[in-house]
């Protein structure tokens, strides 16, 4: 931050309101990161990108994410028991 020489508490007052309007933006953009980062990490991302996510084989990628989400809660029921 650069060095500067305040004339009146209104000007303080506006420059702090500057930071922190500033500070929520960062905020908020960390925020989003994370929130694509989880995303992409999710089971339906990590397959899509395996089988190829493209537009040519959307509808068999859906297909397998149809079966991979009806499979799943049978697997997990298996292995808790």
């Amino acid at each position: 931050m650069k060095n500067r020489i305040y004339k009146s508490f209104t000007e303080i007052d506006k420059d702090i309101q500057i930071v922190k309007l500033e500070r929520d933006i960062h905020r908020e953009k960390v925020f989003l990161q994370a929130e694509k980062m989880k995303s992409n990490f999710s089971l339906s991302a990590i397959v899509k990108n395996t089988f190829g996510g493209g537009e040519k084989s959307s509808s068999s990628s859906s297909i397998i994410m149809n079966i991979i989400n009806m499979a799943l809660p049978f697997i997990f029921k298996k292995f808790k028991s």
